[in-house]
C-alpha cells in the first residue's frame, strides 16, 4: 500500500533545527555538543533553533516537532577513520543496526522510520553530520587535537547548510 506524502502539521517559525547530540564526559564523543555552543554563538535564532542533547532516540521526537529540516551532529567511530574526518549522511544511508559511538538507544534510522509513520510520511529532512573521533571510551572531559580540529569545519558545514534552507 502507498502512503501519499503529506506536510507535517503545525510548522514551525523556524524551520531549522540543529541538534548537537554527544555526552561531554566522555571526551570525543561530546563533540556535537561542542559544535552545538559554537553555532548558538554564530546563528541568529531566527535562522536556526539550535540544541545540545545527551538524549537520542525516541527521546528526540518532540524536537522534531513542526521542523522542515533537522541537522544533526555527531561522534563516530569507524574501523579505520581518521580522527576529525567529517562525513554527511542521510538516515536511509545507514544501516538500521549501525548506530554512532554513544549511547544514544534507537539510532537515526530507526527514529526517521518512526517519524515516518507518525507523521503519515510527513517526515522532515534529516541531515547527520558526523566527526570521526579517537578518544570515547572512558571518562574525562576535553577534545583530542584532531577532533577540536574538526570543529571550526563543521560549524562551517553547517551555516552553510542552514543557509540554504532559508
Amino acid at each position: 500500500m502507498t502512503r501519499s506524502r503529506r506536510k507535517p502539521l503545525n510548522r514551525s517559525p523556524v524551520p531549522v533545527l540543529v541538534v548537537g547530540m554527544g555526552n561531554p564526559i566522555r571526551f570525543d564523543d561530546g563533540v556535537g555538543i561542542e559544535v552545538a555552543r559554537r553555532l548558538k554563538r554564530e546563528v541568529r535564532a531566527d535562522e536556526a533553533e539550535v540544541v545540545e542533547t545527551t538524549e537520542a532516540g525516541l527521546a528526540l521526537l518532540p524536537l522534531f516537532a513542526g521542523k522542515s529540516r533537522v541537522i544533526i551532529v555527531d561522534a563516530i567511530r569507524t574501523e579505520g577513520g581518521a580522527p576529525g574526518a567529517i562525513r554527511q549522511f542521510r538516515p536511509e544511508d545507514l544501516p538500521a543496526t549501525q548506530r554512532v559511538w554513544s549511547a544514544h538507544g534507537v539510532g537515526v534510522p530507526g527514529l526517521a522510520q518512526v517519524m515516518d509513520v507518525l507523521t503519515a510520511g510527513g517526515i522532515c529532512d534529516i541531515v547527520i553530520y558526523t566527526i570521526e573521533v579517537h578518544r570515547c571510551d572512558e571518562f574525562g572531559e576535553g577534545l583530542s587535537p584532531l577532533v577540536s580540529e574538526a570543529v571550526p569545519r563543521a560549524v562551517a558545514l553547517i551555516k552553510k547548510a542552514i543557509k540554504k534552507e532559508r
